[in-house]
């Protein structure tokens, strides 16, 4: 996890200085993945020539700590082996082997919790409530949390996201619970929906 905040970090720091400079590239997907690379390297290019710089070594960065999370990812792999508890977690849309991993580590007994809206408490799925002259007004998901299962189930929902278009996603319950929650509730109230839903 402490791989995963360097990474984000990097990440934003370099979309930032992209879109100081009104720079970016043609696609919604990762533009740091391998596909995306070649294009990333010419659109720093058009940089002035110390911000260049600067941001090509915090790709350099960026791939080191890329090559210390895959090593870390394999190590887990292989001291884990794949239980029934995690095989029922990879059944769901969204968390990979992973993300997987964590929920089933973190989560512990499921018995522990009487009944779904504690365990949505625990991890932090839930939004914050303010009601009020008989309105009510959903803010952002909870703090107090284990942060570990909140990460874990925030990941598998931005799969969901990234994924909503694809054919094969399109059908199930958990996309169609993200786009109608989205129209009616706005985007971050659908993303906690779509983490409760996975």
């Amino acid at each position: 996890m402490a791989f995963s905040k360097i990474r984000t970090k990097l990440k934003n720091r370099i979309h930032a200085t992209l879109a100081k400079y009104a720079l970016s590239l043609d696609t919604d997907s990762d533009i740091f993945s391998p596909k995306w690379r070649p294009q990333l390297l010419a659109l720093l290019q058009r940089l002035p020539a110390e911000t260049c710089r600067c941001v090509q070594q915090e790709l350099e960065l960026l791939d080191l700590v890329q090559a210390h999370i895959r090593r870390l990812e394999a190590r887990i792999l292989e001291r884990v082996r794949r239980t029934p508890s995690i095989q029922l977690i990879q059944s769901i849309p969204g968390p990979a082997e992973i993300l997987s991993i964590v929920i089933d580590r973190e989560v512990g007994s499921i018995d522990r919790f009487s009944c779904p809206k504690h365990f949505a408490g625990y991890a932090g799925t839930v939004p914050k409530v303010k009601s009020s002259g008989g309105k009510t007004h959903y803010g952002r998901m909870i703090k107090q949390c284990n942060n570990y299962l909140k990460w874990a189930f925030i990941e598998a929902a931005n799969v969901v996201v990234r994924q909503q278009n694809h054919p094969a996603w399109r059908r199930k319950h958990v996309v169609r619970l993200f786009d109608s929650t989205r129209h009616k509730k706005g985007h971050s109230v659908a993303v906690g929906a779509a983490v409760r839903a996975a």
